[in-house]
């Protein structure tokens, strides 16, 4: 019995697939125990690689380290002697040293100063993107708490910006500009690469530097400082270029029409001092946002790019804006073309061609007298068409003088300074006061707009060598120019003015009784209460002991001196 029931057992085992005897099962235990075995020496291995790091016990990561150690069993002696034997306490170091120059009598915030300069200089020097683009995909957005903390300093804003101009492509410096500009610090930002390579940070950006300039008066301190600031985001690079002017254009078209149109003059201006062509970014904005026949915008782009006027396209141009449907006169109220307009009626060596001239004259006064464009492309006028007949009339000598029509005045100016900029005109016109700076008076006494011109063109002559020979002669010169410079400032034109001769002063390359001369003449037209900015820009040229020595000045020019001093120091009391 007991011999069959060994041989079922046997034929079960050998036709059970699920039967394994236990000797296979102990090798297999066994193995697995092995497999197991060397897994757990390269997990010891590589918690002693981390712990002989110098200052690993310091690092975050040692409270997931040393428990994955003594998990897989490993022995607390050797982790223990790496993390101890490695340990350079440079933190606690710092903390120590910072102790004693506290105690020693330095501040506070000096010593921090001195840290955080020496460790982010440390940081600039050994920073390497590839190893924080890698902390910043292990540690998700949450995780890096320590970024949102650093970025509320701004030593450390600063360090951040200069290492993502030096490393554009870091993500986590993206990131932390990204972080920066949602915090509401995108004023800080408007220089750096990030900036106009992600499109919200650059959009805010701008939008900051655009509302710094409309909070300012134009031809003041604080708007050439605001309007610096926007060249730097717009000059950034060409797309920062190109974008900005879409936007402006679009902005224009629907509303703050006038202020932001003279942003965009400023900035095409910008662009061609720094020599750039934006000529075809113009006829291309122009295309998109103007319905007109595409030979005007051909017609302007051929006089543009050649900087010159031809016959031909004034032609064109005149057939289209004398019709009884005229396209925009945006078009042709181009900054450049304008000056491209006066330049060809208005200077003596044009060579214009008598048959053509009413059609330069229409199309300027045409140009001078329309005020825009609404959706549609229907234009306003401004005053209406007979202001444009009454300028075309003026320009073209058939009727009496309108000095009140900035067009006409502009064109004055343009032919002015082409005759007193003449490197003799002063030996041919020896009288005390030419005729030509009589009408810059009468100019600046009508048109503010035009009071930045007339200033460069003073500065010029004020600047000039060519006045003569006799040093006596240059200083009546001079002093007659002078005269011209306080008539602008009486007309509304103070700062600007005050802040050239102040600069005249400061660089010693002006003989001092002119200077004095101004101070002396401007203290007897103007009254206090004064403007903190031109208490800023006066307040030195009259404090100068050069100026205003006692016996250099009458009693009354004393007094007047005396009065504005008392006035500022009551100011800086208050």
């Amino acid at each position: 019995m007991e011999d069959e029931e060994d041989e079922i057992s046997q034929d079960k085992c050998e036709t059970d697939p699920w039967a394994s005897n236990e000797s296979d099962n102990e090798d297999s235990d066994s193995m697995q125990s092995h497999e197991l075995f060397e897994g757990d020496e390269m997990i010891i291995s590589s918690c002693l690689e981390k712990c002989s790091r110098p200052d690993y016990i310091m690092e975050p990561e040692v409270f997931t380290t040393l428990p994955r150690y003594f998990q897989v069993g490993g022995n607390p002696g050797p982790i223990i002697d790496s993390l101890t034997s490695n340990y350079t306490a440079v933190a606690q170091m710092c903390n120590l040293v910072a102790e004693w120059l506290i105690t020693l009598g330095d501040s506070i915030e000096e010593v921090q100063r001195l840290f955080e300069r020496h460790l982010q200089e440390i940081i600039m020097k050994n920073f390497d993107p590839k190893k924080a683009d890698m902390i910043f995909h292990h540690q998700c957005e949450s995780q890096i708490e320590w970024l949102p903390e650093l970025i509320s300093y701004p030593s450390w804003r600063s360090m951040i910006y200069q290492l993502s101009e030096q490393f554009p492509e870091c993500l986590m410096l993206n990131f932390a500009i990204k972080l920066i500009s949602d915090a509401g610090f995108q004023h800080e930002i408007s220089s750096i690469a990030t900036a106009s390579q992600q499109l919200d940070i650059f959009c805010r950006v701008l939008s900051t530097a655009i509302e710094s300039i409309l909070r300012e008066v134009p031809e003041t301190d604080g708007y050439e400082s605001a309007f610096a600031e926007l060249e730097k985001v717009v000059f950034y690079g060409e797309h920062a270029y190109v974008f900005t002017e879409a936007l402006l254009s679009m902005i224009a078209d629907k509303e703050s029409a006038g202020a932001i149109k003279r942003i965009s003059e400023e900035l095409h201006l910008a662009a061609m001092r720094r020599g750039l062509d934006t000529t075809d970014l113009s006829l291309t904005l122009w295309s998109t946002l103007y319905s007109c026949d595409p030979t005007i915008i051909q017609a302007m782009q051929s006089m543009l790019s050649r900087n010159a006027l031809n016959a031909a396209d004034i032609t064109l141009l005149y057939n289209f804006y004398s019709s009884a449907d005229p396209p925009p006169v945006d078009i042709v109220q181009d900054v450049t073309f304008m000056e491209l307009l006066l330049e060809a009626l208005f200077k003596p060596s044009s060579n214009l061609n008598p048959d053509h001239k009413p059609k330069y004259i229409y199309i300027l006064a045409y140009a001078s007298s329309m005020g825009g464009t609404l959706q549609g492309g229907k234009s306003i006028f401004q005053i209406d068409k007979l202001h444009c007949a009454h300028l075309e009339a003026y320009f073209s000598g058939s009727s009496p003088g309108k000095a009140e029509f900035a067009p006409a005045a502009a064109g004055v100016l343009h032919w002015v300074h082409a005759v007193v900029t003449e490197p003799d005109f002063f030996k041919l016109h020896p009288e005390p006061v030419p005729i030509h700076l009589s009408l810059l008076d009468e100019i600046v006494s009508l048109h503010p707009p035009l009071h930045s011109k007339i200033l460069q063109l003073i500065k010029y002559l004020f600047d000039c060598e060519s006045y003569g020979f006799d040093v006596l002669v240059q200083l009546e010169r001079r002093r007659m120019l002078i005269d011209r410079l306080i008539h602008l400032l009486s007309a509304g034109y103070a700062i600007p003015v005050t802040r050239y001769l102040q600069n005249k002063l400061f660089k010693q390359d002006t003989d001092i009784s002119l200077i004095r001369y101004f101070v002396t003449e401007t203290l007897e037209i103007i009254r206090g209460p004064y403007s903190a900015e031109f208490i800023d820009a006066f307040l030195p040229i009259v404090e100068n002991p050069e100026i205003t020595r006692e016996e250099t000045l009458t009693e009354e020019k004393l007094n007047a001196v005396k009065e504005f001093l008392d006035f500022c120091k009551s100011q800086a009391i208050t």
